[in-house]
Order: C-alpha cells, then structure tokens, then sequence
C-alpha cells in the first residue's frame, strides 16, 4: 500500500511507505541486499540493556530505510534533473534500502525472539527537494547510523559478546554506504582514520528533527535534549 505523498519542498514519509512497488514483485529485499539476517543461533539470554540496545538499532534502521526507499520515489517519479555519476543512482540506492530493510529484520527479529517489544516504523519528514539534497543528507543519516552502531557494539561487549557480531557486520556495509555518499558530494571516502562513537541518547536525538511528532506508535523511553 503507497502511503507516502510529496509536499515541495519536503520529502514526506508515512508509516510502511514502499514506493513504486519497491521491491519489485519478482524480488524480495533479501535478495536485492544479496541475502538475508546473518545465519547462527542466538545467545540463550540477553541483559535489558542490550535487548533495548537492539529496540534502538530497529527503531534507527526504519529511519533510514523509510528515508532511502521515499528518494527512490522522487528520483524516479518527481526529480527529473539527476546529476551525471559514474553509476546508476537508482540502482545504488534500491541496494542500499535493500539493505537497510535486512537490518530492519536483523534487529527486530532479535527483540521478537526475546520476547521484547518491536517498535513500529514512524512517521517522517526530510527536507530535502532534488538528488543532490537527498544525497547531501544520505550522507548524514549514514553517519548518524554508523556512530550509533559503534557505540551499539560497546553495549553488546560489555554484556554479551555474541551480539557484537551482527551489529559489526551491519557496521561495516554501512561504512559503504556513507563512503558512496561523500564520494557522490566530491568528498573524500572517510573524514578521518576512526569514527565518533554516538551514544544511543544521541542517535535519538539527532533523528528527532525527520520524526513526525505523534507519529511514533510506541516511544521508545529516551529523553529529549534541551
């Protein structure tokens, strides 16, 4: 079901948003992302600290995928002018929200199998109005992501090893991702030799502005930053 619409300037996301029946109906996103969650058995326990840590990674990986699967819609449907790239935008970008949507299960699958509580998809709004602007700010939610999922990976060491795995695993295809939009922005690949761990109250935060206030169906219990 489409239930996204555009309002110029901003890109506006509603809840489940797949645009332009993406993924194609003969495809699934495991197969776009060339596969699925990572294979093995989970751990026979997690703390609450690392089961919330994992509440955050999904409600931060829905931001992202329902941000790159919205820009597929509008660089095919609304922004007729793209820039000239050395690869096809459009094919880059249905891999990455591919991507994203198998870290999406990832994460949920985990807080599900624990009997934790899945935090639906919100609703968003990005302001952004050409391929430029969507890659400019591609680059940002990327970032975000990556900083949140190193300090992700620093919750599971401290309590349980084994989830370190999945995380580091999503950590390094994410890397790709933002090296393939600084590149897009004539940028460098990396800003420096080692990236800002975020703490997940900063992740949050950072994301607030793209959140649709009310739209969440459950809230995560993260204060807000003055």
């Amino acid at each position: 079901m489409r239930a996204s619409h555009i309002v110029s300037p901003l890109i506006i996301v509603t809840v489940y948003a797949h645009p332009y029946s993406f993924p194609p109906s003969n495809q699934t996103f495991d197969e776009i992302a060339g596969g699925g969650p990572p294979n093995g058995s989970p751990p026979p326990s997690l703390t609450p600290a690392t089961l919330a840590a994992f509440q955050l990674a999904g409600y931060n990986e829905n931001l992202a995928a329902a941000f790159f699967e919205e820009g597929l819609q509008n660089i095919t449907k609304y922004w007729h002018k793209v820039s000239s790239f050395p690869v096809n935008i459009v094919s880059v970008i249905e891999k990455i929200a591919a991507d994203e949507e198998v870290h999406v299960k990832t994460a949920e699958g985990i807080v599900k199998h624990f009997k934790g509580t899945v935090i639906p998809r919100c609703k968003y709004v990005f302001p952004v109005s050409g391929v430029d602007e969507f890659l400019a700010l591609g680059h940002l939610v990327t970032s975000i992501g990556i900083g949140g999922a190193i300090a992700l990976v620093d919750t599971f060491a401290r309590n349980e090893a084994k989830p370190v795995r999945n995380i580091a695993a999503i950590l390094a295809v994410e890397a790709r991702h933002d090296s393939f939009f600084r590149i897009t922005n004539k940028q460098i690949p990396n800003v420096s030799a080692f990236n800002t761990p975020l703490t997940g109250k900063l992740v949050f935060n950072l994301f607030q502005p793209f959140v649709i206030q009310g739209s969440c169906k459950i809230n995560l219990p993260i204060g807000i930053i003055p």
